[in-house]
This record gives structure tokens, sequence and C-alpha cells, in this order.
């Protein structure tokens, strides 16, 4: 299985659908309209930054957590339309993140 799969799944959270391709994630979001989407960066084609736009459009309620390589850094988190990004090397941030999504997307 996959290991980000299983650090989600780990953590509490349900996996609804994986794309390898930003275009077929850009389709699942609209289907589905998860609460969150962890994007990789470094995606085939369009990359996870550029794809963002296209998944908040899809979907405007997701929310988005980037993962991202440790030499990327935008000038801030709300500058890639992410919640919040991660890296791969400090990928144990992501269940923080998910919860704080988690735990956002129920106040609203």
């Amino acid at each position: 299985a996959d290991p980000l799969e299983a650090l989600v799944v780990t953590a509490g959270y349900e996996v609804v659908a994986t794309a390898s391709l930003a275009i077929n994630g850009e389709q699942l979001v609209r289907q589905l309209r998860p609460d969150v989407v962890v994007i990789e960066n470094d995606l085939i084609g369009e990359t996870g930054f550029e794809s963002l736009p296209h998944l908040r459009e899809a979907s405007p309620s997701t929310q988005g957590l980037l993962i991202v390589t440790e030499d990327w850094t935008p000038v801030d988190v709300g500058s890639t339309g992410a919640f919040a990004f991660v890296t791969w090397r400090r990928l144990g941030e992501l269940v923080d993140e998910l919860d704080e999504i988690h735990h956002f997307v129920h106040l609203k």
C-alpha cells in the first residue's frame, strides 16, 4: 500500500480516492467534494501548486494540503491556494495539518 495513504488512514481519516494525474484528481474532487485533498507538488503534467486553483474551482469547500520538496518555498502558504504545506522530510506534520484542517472545516 501507499505509505502516504497508510499514514492518513492510521491517523483516522478516510481516503475516498487517489489519482496519479492532476486532471483525474480534479474530476474526482468535482465528483466527491472531499473536505481535504492532499496533493504532491511533483506531479506529471501540472504541478500540485498549478493544479490547486483548478481543484478549488471544482469544489470551493475542499481544502488543499500540498506536499513539496525540501527546496520549494512559496512566498507564503496563502499564495499557494493551499491550507498548508508540508515537506517529504517532515511528513509526520501531515497528520497535525489534517487535524487542523478537520477542526477548521467543522467549525464553519
